[in-house]
């Protein structure tokens, strides 16, 4: 009897919000309460708090009903507390949304066509476990400005499902120093659209992983400032692409990995920054790169660029005498078997340079080596004149 009396009052608060101005006011007054705005328009003039003091609580838009507000906060407290958008034109339109800003276990979910805009999205503002699930066909949620998943907080996660889209600009998953094993998922035919995308920050253990989905970005970066160099992009199924109107977008793995096992890959320059262990993975699927620069330490000697011409490739590289003894640069190449791996027992010499120059760059065309298929790997190695 107590819900159903709670249920009363809430169905008159709202009629007042929509008939008439209401100043800003706690919208919860005990635990375990939900509210409901069905079918009607309610327009709020201050912040909107589901939980701000109580834990258990529930806000439910259905049935076209539509809720307009300012800054607005699941969780603002330690409370658990859950908001549910569904069916097609019902809508949250807050200017802005944090989920978990201080409490953890928060939730939203957006189904059946449902539709959250917002200027900016934070889950996991400063609370742990915090999390969203968009789902269905029809299902969108929309913010003019940045979109994150674990500002400073760890373990909060997003999944964008069953054909939903998600569309911001700057995407981040883990932003912040403590914003650690955050994550991301996208399957199902669902889509995030991102201006650009930053995987791991400053924090450590963060993923997006993308199976049977779409990411797309103008730009992505994994693992910009963290230490310990784990935050990773995998594609299992789906596409992950990143390119731009001038056909230049860059996708950068400086601390972490990336792994394609399978789906496709699609990328205008593919930049692997070495040290700290930036790795690329790929052992299946489909790769589609316009060029690939390895950016290395003073000293070091590394392949720096991979560019297709036609049908052949240029391959670039920062050459090394290797101190005393080291001479030759030799470059290597080896086909790769069919699921994407390759031995290193089969690399053999296609061609040497004997006037290196410490630190200078040269480079090697070699043709017909983009029509290899499935892949064609390279290595540099240092010769002495003994051949070692």
């Amino acid at each position: 009897m107590q819900q159903m009396r709670d249920a009363c009052l809430i169905g008159g608060l709202f009629a007042g919000i929509v008939f008439g101005p209401q100043t800003a006011r706690a919208q919860y007054s005990a635990d375990f309460q939900t509210n409901l705005i069905s079918g009607v328009v309610s327009n709020w003039s201050g912040d909107y708090y589901v939980g701000k003091r109580f834990s258990g609580d529930l806000l439910f838009i259905q049935n076209g009903g539509v809720l307009n507000s300012q800054f607005s906060y699941v969780g603002w407290g330690a409370g658990a507390d859950s908001v549910v958008v569904t069916g097609a034109s019902s809508a949250w339109n807050p200017v802005t949304l944090a989920i978990g800003y201080v409490g953890a276990g928060n939730h939203l979910e957006i189904h059946s066509g449902g539709r959250v805009t917002a200027g900016w999205t934070i889950i996991g503002y400063g609370g742990d476990s915090n999390s969203a699930l968009i789902t269905d066909p029809g299902s969108m949620w929309s913010n003019s400005g940045s979109f994150t998943v674990g500002g400073n907080a760890p373990n909060n996660s997003l999944i964008i499902s069953n054909g939903a889209l998600v569309v911001n600009k700057e995407g981040r998953v883990g932003s912040q120093f403590g914003g650690d094993n955050n994550s991301v998922r996208v399957v199902a035919g669902a889509t995030w659209q991102n201006t650009s995308l930053n995987v791991g920050d400053q924090s450590a253990g963060n993923s997006l992983v993308i199976d049977g989905g779409q990411v797309t970005a103008g730009g992505v970066v994994v693992g910009s400032s963290d230490s310990t160099c784990d935050n990773v992009i995998e594609l299992d199924s789906g596409s992950l692409v990143v390119t731009n109107a001038t056909g230049d977008a860059v996708l950068q793995v400086t601390k972490g990995q990336l792994i394609v096992h399978g789906g496709t890959l699609r990328v205008d320059k593919l930049v692997l920054v070495n040290g700290c262990s930036a790795e690329f993975v790929h052992d299946g699927g489909t790769i589609i790169i316009g060029s690939t620069v390895v950016q290395d330490s003073p000293g070091s000697f590394y392949i720096t660029g991979l560019t297709q011409e036609g049908n052949n490739l240029r391959v670039a590289w920062k050459m090394s005498t290797g101190g005393l003894f080291g001479e030759f640069n030799v470059l290597q190449v080896t086909a790769g078997a069919a699921d994407g791996s390759y031995s290193t027992n089969t690399l053999t010499d296609i061609f040497t340079v004997s006037n290196v120059v410490e630190g200078g760059v040269t480079n090697y065309l070699d043709v017909g080596g983009a029509t290899n298929r499935p892949a064609r790997y390279y290595r540099i190695r240092l010769q002495s004149s003994g051949g070692q």
